[in-house]
């Protein structure tokens, strides 16, 4: 057999053709005339029809294989590049017009045969161009269909694909501090009888608009803010002891929470204004002790024969700072609020007093006259370590120091220039500001929680 669609060999059954005319004999052209073309050659007889065979049974795969993606549809695959035509059943193939890549008419498919080792195979279909490669059994698809977008816009890449970040937890939600409110801070004093002692005033952060608001005989220190701003406590004496007492932040609505034979006083605020923490002598002697804000179920702390007194909160509410005698000066000690781990904070001569932790809860402002005399400021690591020195004026006592609620100021009492008034400074010791210049004496300052109002004693 030969290649393509030339004759088969004769069977015997066939029709003889008839033979052929001889040529004519040709005439010689006259001058002028065209040479006369000899007639075309009869066509070859057709070949007689070939009986349809079932097509080739497609070779069986190795079940040994692993399962690729179903087949694509379309056409039966070309025959392998060595066939010879013809094939029994098989018709052979078109050889249509290459065309260039690019959308065809919709519903249509141009098909590329496999590229020789049938690993690679490119379809055009309408709308695009499509890879298929193909090892063994596997087929793989990429898709090169461009991205029509809606008319009138410009078309645009899709951005990569990348791979999501790796879940993470939520960070555990936190309750929103409260808003504290300190409106209705008076800012005018109201009238009321001249005082016999010192009595409970409040005044701007800068010194102004001082206000006074409590109007009693008794002798007035040391007050405390609650953390919402709606109370303020302080000790007084009432006849001839002296108790704890509150009051709201306009003076209204006094009421005496402790009575005892004994003094008390320099009560001070838990952090979430549930408790007071204070100095009591009521059993012989002075010793720390804690109580509902009402006054209710005091629990005694300490129990020493020295001295123990201005008790002071750590900003978490698990510790209180205070001054001891226990062991001969008056030094810082630090104890749980439930009165365990009692321990030395700082030991050096002289006399610590006024303990305050900073809002940070990182340090401990305090006075001290480690050579005698004269007060001066101290800071020291809640630890106590790093010791350091604030103030140091030559004549002047600097006492009763508070931190603003924020941690960037101090206030303190001074008696710079023969009177006691109130003065502010930078945690570092400078921006030295006096805010009070009153002939009375003012003293035990107390930043308000939103720093924008101090209490004071004034005599």
């Amino acid at each position: 057999m030969t290649e393509g669609n030339g004759p088969t060999e004769p069977t015997g059954d066939e029709p003889t053709a008839p033979a052929p005319p001889p040529p004519p004999i040709p005439v010689p052209p006259s001058p002028g005339t065209p040479p006369e073309q000899p007639p075309a050659p009869p066509p070859p007889p057709e070949p007689p029809p070939v009986p349809p065979q079932p097509p080739p049974r497609p070779p069986e795969r190795d079940a040994t294989r692993v399962a690729g993606p179903p087949p694509l549809p379309g056409p039966p695959p070309a025959p392998p590049p060595d066939a010879v035509w013809p094939l029994p059943g098989v018709a052979p193939p078109s050889r249509p017009r290459p065309r260039p890549f690019g959308p065809g008419p919709p519903g249509r498919r141009r098909w590329v045969p496999w590229i020789p080792a049938g690993v690679v195979v490119l379809v055009v279909a309408g709308g695009g161009a499509f890879l298929l490669f193909r090892s063994d059994d596997t087929r793989v698809t990429t898709s090169a269909r461009p991205s029509v977008p809606p008319s009138g816009q410009t078309a645009t890449s899709a951005p990569p694909t990348t791979t999501a970040p790796p879940a993470t937890t939520a960070p555990p939600a936190t309750t929103a501090p409260p808003i504290v409110d300190c409106s209705g801070v008076p800012v005018v004093s109201a009238e009321g009888p001249p005082s016999t002692g010192a009595q409970i005033f409040v005044m701007a952060a800068d010194g102004s608009q001082v206000a006074r608001l409590t109007f009693d005989s008794g002798d007035d220190s040391n007050p405390s803010w609650s953390p919402d701003c709606s109370t303020i406590a302080f000790g007084s004496v009432l006849g001839e002891t002296r108790d704890v007492f509150t009051m709201r932040r306009d003076g209204t609505a006094l009421a005496r929470i402790t009575v005892n034979p004994g003094n008390d006083g320099s009560p001070d605020f838990s952090p979430d204004g549930t408790r007071l923490v204070f100095s009591t002598n009521r059993d012989g002697n002075a010793e720390v002790h804690v109580m509902g804000a009402d006054g209710s179920a005091p629990v005694r702390l300490t129990d020493d024969p020295g001295f123990d007194v201005f008790p002071d909160w750590s900003p978490d509410g698990t510790q209180i700072v205070f001054t001891s005698t226990r062991d001969g000066d008056a030094n810082l000690f630090v104890m749980n609020a439930d009165g365990s781990d009692l321990h030395r904070l700082v030991q050096h001569r002289g006399s610590d007093q006024s303990p305050a932790w900073s809002p940070d809860g990182t340090r401990i402002l305090f006075s001290s006259n480690p050579g005698g005399g004269k007060r001066d400021l101290f800071v020291v690591d809640a630890d106590g370590s790093d010791l350091r020195r604030l103030t140091r004026t030559a004549g002047v006592d600097e006492d009763n120091p508070a931190w603003s609620s924020d941690g960037s100021l101090i206030a303190f009492s001074a008696d710079r220039g023969g009177n006691r008034d109130i003065f502010t400074t930078d945690p570092d010791g400078r921006g030295l500001q006096r805010i009070t210049t009153d002939p009375a004496e003012d003293d035990s300052p107390a930043f308000s929680p939103d720093d924008s109002r101090i209490a004071f004693t004034r005599r």
